[in-house]
C-alpha cells in the first residue's frame, strides 16, 4: 500500500461525532470536522487544508438529522467553511469559500475564493461560482486529469505531513 492510500489525519484537529474517510484522504492541522447531528461520510482522496471547518450541525426544530455525504477527489483550501450540504466529486473550494446549509454542489465545480454560496443553492455539475450569484461553465480539467493531479498532490502532502500525522481512531 502506498502512503497516499492511507487516511492521514494531522495532529491538532478538532473532530467530533461519527465520520468515515475514504482512502487517500488527507486532513491538515487546525481543521474542525464536527458531526453534531448525524455522520459525515467522505469519499476517497479528499484533501482538507488548514483551518477548514466542515460541520453537520443539529438541524432546526422539526427537521430530522441527515447524514452529510462528500464525494471523492475534492480539494478544500485554507479556511473554507462547509455547513451541512451534499457535495459531489472533483470540486475545488478555494480559500475562505463558505457553503451555507442545505446546498447541493454537483461534480467538477469550483467555488472561488471568499465566495459565500447561500443556503439552499443548487450548483449544477461543472459550474464555477465566482461572485454573488455569478456563475459560468467550468470547461477546465477533465475528471481523469483532475484525479491524477489530486493523487500527485496527496503524495507530496504525505511526505510533508509525516512528522505531524496520526492515524484515525474509532472516535
Amino acid at each position: 500500500m502506498r502512503s497516499s492510500d492511507q487516511v492521514i489525519i494531522s495532529r491538532g484537529i478538532d473532530y467530533e461525532g461519527q465520520m468515515g474517510f475514504g482512502h487517500g484522504t488527507i486532513i491538515h492541522p487546525e481543521c474542525s470536522i464536527r458531526a453534531e447531528s448525524a455522520s459525515i461520510l467522505f469519499g476517497e482522496y479528499n484533501i482538507i487544508e488548514e483551518k477548514v471547518k466542515i460541520l453537520n450541525r443539529k438541524p432546526e426544530e422539526n427537521l430530522n438529522p441527515a447524514q452529510m455525504v462528500i464525494g471523492s477527489y475534492n480539494l478544500f483550501e485554507v479556511g473554507c467553511f462547509i455547513e451541512f450540504c451534499e457535495i459531489g466529486s472533483y470540486n475545488v473550494f478555494e480559500h475562505r469559500a463558505h457553503i451555507e446549509p442545505n446546498c447541493k454542489i454537483g461534480n467538477g465545480c469550483i467555488v472561488a475564493a471568499g465566495v459565500k454560496v447561500p443556503s439552499g443553492t443548487i450548483v449544477p455539475d461543472y459550474t464555477i461560482v465566482y461572485g454573488e450569484g455569478r456563475t459560468m461553465k467550468n470547461i477546465s480539467t477533465p475528471e481523469e486529469m483532475f484525479k491524477m493531479n489530486i493523487k500527485a498532490l496527496a503524495e507530496v502532502l504525505v511526505k510533508c505531513l509525516q512528522s505531524s500525522t496520526m492515524t484515525p481512531s474509532n472516535k
